[in-house]
């Protein structure tokens, strides 16, 4: 194994720690893996008083040249800012575990399990997590929707919706004048 940093400037790193005068940590890789670049911070640039360190290693030379893609995640309906959304919530998701004996089927699975194989003791326990998963998005379905409103998003109707908002804002100002209306003023203008 080598040093990272040296390999690639050409040089030894410079003192590590903020009070010493030898490079005490470092990156080290075996001699397959080519770093691109290297960034050595100055002291404090992180959490603590030894330099940070950041390697630009390809990412094929990790992963292979065949490496899945990110898939992002659908948004979840449920908004729970509020109590009484998040009361609804639990409520909904309580009585579907009790209605469907989820916490009775858990139970007897660990009641059961030695008897079972590894295979059938990981599959009987995905059914039941998909089973709970299934539980969770009917409750974030009943109790609250995610709401965009009903009209379709665009820069125009964006621009009304803030000006009757404004609005709205001046009418309960004229009818209880503000402390300190300067952010109205600023609004306005």
């Amino acid at each position: 194994m080598a040093d990272v940093c040296e390999a690639v400037q050409g040089h030894r790193s410079p003192n590590s720690h903020a009070s010493g005068s030898l490079p005490i940590t470092g990156v080290f890789a075996t001699s397959d893996l080519v770093a691109q670049h290297v960034f050595q911070s100055a002291h404090g640039f992180g959490l603590g008083d030894h330099r940070v360190f950041v390697v630009d290693i390809d990412l094929t030379q990790l992963l292979g040249s065949e490496y899945s893609q990110l898939v992002r995640l659908p948004g979840r309906k449920l908004q729970a800012k509020r109590y009484r959304v998040k009361k609804a919530y639990n409520k909904s998701l309580r009585d579907n575990i009790r209605r469907h004996k989820l916490i009775e089927k858990y139970h007897e699975l660990y009641q059961s399990h030695e008897s079972m194989s590894p295979q059938e003791i990981s599959m009987r326990i995905n059914q039941l997590d998909r089973e709970k998963t299934e539980f969770m998005r009917c409750a974030e379905s009943k109790c609250k929707k995610k709401c965009a409103g009903k009209l379709p998003n665009s820069p125009k109707v964006s621009y009304w919706c803030k000006r009757l908002r404004l609005f709205d804002r001046i009418r309960k100002h004229k009818i209880s004048p503000l402390k300190d209306p300067r952010n109205l003023y600023r609004s306005c203008a």
